[in-house]
């Protein structure tokens, strides 16, 4: 069965390690779009950071559609609307502050208007959040949080030891209440329970008409488990972490040696 929904992670998977889209990628996204293929971006950036690349690969003026914040939230790319979203709450973004200070973590929340943190001095994994995202960062004590912000995503930010313990935490007593992925080593991301990156793409394609199996996901790391899992194709980047390359389907070249390109080619223009 042809594949009619390609969902493809952006960092160390799209992008190569310099961050930039590999030079073999556009064209390859661009022949999928002319076979008909819908093309989406599937990452846990912010929307206005993931946007730059939707557009540099022709994407939004393809009319496609932008999933973003790990699946809390998608786009519809030809107006600009919200198609779905699953987000947080303030009292939700505020127990998750709480129970960072418990842990010694630092922390941020993301909302589309930029990234809030209480922690002074700022770590500098928040430092290197805003950065790789555009965001503008907001020091912003908890109690002074904007309740008119919609938080479509919380990150624990600190060393691999501490989001071990952050992470053993959230899953024995907040499981019910929270989505937690590693993202990175430094990296712990909590999301709504109904957001994910399969839950996304599933909920899209069956919008779209399209069934399951003709779905493909590209990804490299823990959030991408669930895309992988869920799509009729699951491809894992040759610099996938091994838990991603053992339930991927196959295992393409890195990011740096053009996986997502080697994939489109594989699996969508040569089937």
């Amino acid at each position: 069965m042809s594949i009619k929904l390609l969902a493809i992670d952006i960092d160390d998977t799209l992008l190569t390690s310099s961050h930039e889209v590999h030079s073999a990628a556009p064209e390859m996204i661009t022949r999928a779009l002319e076979a008909g293929v819908k093309v989406v971006l599937c990452t846990g950036r912010a929307t206005p950071s993931a946007m730059r690349y939707a557009e540099e690969l022709g994407l939004k003026d393809a009319g496609q559609f932008l999933i973003t914040y790990n699946g809390a939230v998608t786009t519809n790319l030809a107006d600009d609307t919200i198609f779905a979203d699953a987000t947080l709450d303030l009292d939700d973004v505020r127990t998750l502050f709480d129970v960072s200070e418990e842990i010694g973590a630092h922390a941020h929340a993301i909302a589309d208007g930029g990234i809030f943190t209480p922690n002074n001095p700022l770590s500098p994994y928040t430092i290197r959040e805003a950065w790789l995202t555009d965001l503008p960062l907001f020091y912003r004590p908890v109690d002074e949080l904007d309740e008119s912000l919609i938080y479509n995503k919380f990150m624990m930010v600190d060393e691999p030891d501490i989001l071990d313990r952050a992470q053993a935490h959230m899953k024995e007593h907040y499981s019910n209440q929270f989505t937690a992925l590693r993202s990175q080593p430094y990296y712990l991301e909590m999301i709504h329970p109904q957001a994910s990156k399969g839950k996304a793409v599933a909920y899209l394609a069956e919008q779209l008409g399209i069934d399951l199996s003709e779905t493909m996901g590209i990804g490299d790391s823990g959030n991408d488990l669930n895309l992988i899992t869920t799509c009729g194709i699951g491809v894992a980047v040759g610099n996938a972490i091994d838990e991603l390359k053992d339930l991927a389907d196959y295992v393409a070249p890195t990011n740096d040696e053009g996986g997502v390109a080697h994939a489109i080619e594989r699996f969508i223009l040569n089937s």
